[in-house]
């Protein structure tokens, strides 16, 4: 992996070389809101996991081949259903400590705890070795892809002359696989936890991703799929967020929520010119 640009941040340029999900959100709204608040946007930041990326072919399987290659032979929906009761677990509560994501080994060790509650529960003796096999598995560019919606997505915004940006709570591999993907030509800077020392929904980490990206909050967007870390971070930090929701899992909260990246250029028009 080349050396990082700075400990909080990786800059891309064009000849670069190539979560988690929260049950949390605010409900009891009578209506959604629809619209962005009017301000001059010209930069559009965006979390990586459920948002741009996904597990590829999916979590399940790429667990699964990591356990066969232990001799475990455990798939389908045992897996599944004890998938997604650590997801439950671990990341459905109404709290969040940032801290668990500000550095390579605190990450690592949130990973080893999903994965311990994962092997109990499809009755898989606990071995601190295979669950860093499994982190391990995930660290690498072939165990994701992207959302269909994301390529259209970036062109769309950057035609329109808006500058990107990455920031999320995610482990040191994270730099490496946007590269692999081919992203790196559409972000100007990707701000990772595990560089940063800390992590959303901490007003600190955006307000760094700002300062490298030579925007003000003002006229920023965040885009991501975790309420309590992703819209509650960045208006936090002054910066409007949309929230990014595929399987319609919330409902009426208190921002902006769109089924597909697709959306956001129209929403972007839209609040620039104002009716």
């Amino acid at each position: 992996m080349p050396p990082a640009a700075s400990p909080i941040t990786r800059t891309f340029s064009a000849s670069s070389p190539g979560s988690r999900s929260c049950s949390c959100c605010v409900r009891g709204y009578d209506a959604p809101i629809r619209e962005l608040e009017p301000r001059p946007y010209r930069v559009v930041l965006f979390d990586a996991g459920g948002t741009l990326l996904r597990p590829h072919p999916s979590q399940e399987e790429v667990t699964a081949r990591v356990l066969t290659e232990a001799g475990i032979d455990v798939a389908g929906d045992p897996l599944v259903e004890a998938i997604r009761a650590a997801n439950a677990r671990l990341f459905g509560g109404h709290g969040r400590d940032a801290q668990r994501w500000a550095s390579e080994s605190a990450i690592r060790e949130v990973w080893l705890e999903y994965y311990e509650l994962v092997l109990a529960r499809i009755g898989v003796p606990w071995d601190r070795a295979l669950g860093g096999r499994i982190y391990d598995a995930f660290g690498v560019a072939e165990s994701w892809a992207l959302f269909e919606d994301v390529l259209p997505t970036l062109a769309a915004l950057r035609t329109r002359g808006l500058r990107l940006g990455i920031v999320s709570d995610w482990g040191t591999a994270l730099v490496p696989i946007v590269h692999a993907m081919g992203l790196s030509a559409h972000f100007g800077v990707a701000v990772v936890s595990a560089y940063a020392g800390v992590a959303k929904p901490d007003r600190d980490v955006f307000a760094y991703a700002l300062a490298r990206i030579g925007a003000t909050a003002e006229e920023t967007l965040y885009v991501g799929d975790v309420y309590l870390a992703d819209v509650l971070g960045a208006r936090g930090a002054g910066i409007e967020p949309i929230l990014i929701d595929r399987a319609g899992r919330f409902g009426f909260v208190d921002c902006v929520v769109v089924r597909s990246l697709v959306e956001i250029p129209a929403h972007i028009e839209a609040a620039l010119s104002p009716s």
